[in-house]
């Protein structure tokens, strides 16, 4: 099991989107990686997920800069992670969590550009190069830095976006995180499955605010499924 090689007291933080932030649904305290963190009695050190975000950088071109244009109504998760790790905020980190992919599935980033050796993100234009690149920046700041990437969660939006031509699919990014996870020897936990047993955003809504968000309940069937891997 992953958590059992993880000591207490170890500082932990997270990179990601609206699932993992805490300013959704006012999840302050109450997201999956408050509960983990507080069952291994470690140190969230920052959330630094932010909704509506993406991984991948907003490249002057791409889908992501052409819908926010010059008022960047979000922010990337390389440039997140990068001014973290100028300020050296990622220097005492012993474990990281990225989870990104709902908002890169809608924005259809390419998957791979195979650039290579990137040391400014502002060159980077794919999805898998953009995890590379935050996971080069935590080993940097701390080389025995434990980085566990999380799989997207179910969302309903998969059904849309399995019927359009041409387009990559939530399936599409969460085999590319995979295989990221694979070439850069990092954990990885896929929660997809797991999760679409307790969806019901349409009815209760009891675990699921909406077709993507997760409710406290849900955050806590998300926390110990991670607990369990």
């Amino acid at each position: 099991m992953i958590f059992s090689q993880i000591p207490a007291g170890k500082n932990f933080v997270v990179f990601g989107d609206s699932v993992s932030a805490e300013e959704t649904y006012d999840n302050r305290g109450k997201t999956y990686v408050d509960l983990i963190v507080r069952a291994l009695h470690g140190n969230l050190l920052r959330n630094y997920a932010i909704g509506g975000t993406t991984v991948t950088y907003m490249y002057q071109g791409s889908n992501i800069e052409k819908e926010y244009g010059e008022n960047y109504a979000a922010i990337d998760g390389v440039r997140v992670a990068d001014m973290a790790f100028r300020k050296h905020e990622l220097d005492e980190v012993d474990v990281a969590f990225i989870q990104y992919g709902h908002n890169d599935q809608y924005f259809q980033p390419p998957l791979d550009q195979k650039e290579k050796n990137v040391e400014d993100f502002s060159h980077i234009a794919s999805f898998q190069e953009s995890y590379r690149y935050i996971i080069h920046l935590l080993r940097k700041a701390n080389p025995a830095v434990q980085i566990i990437l999380i799989n997207c969660t179910y969302s309903e939006y998969a059904a849309r976006s399995n019927q359009w031509p041409h387009v990559l699919t939530y399936f599409d990014y969460r085999r590319a995180i995979e295989e990221v996870a694979k070439e850069k020897n990092c954990f990885l936990i896929d929660p997809w499955d797991y999760l679409q047993r307790y969806f019901d955003g349409k009815n209760e809504k009891h675990f699921y605010h909406d077709d993507v968000h997760l409710s406290p309940f849900g955050h806590e069937k998300l926390a110990n499924f991670i607990l369990q891997q």
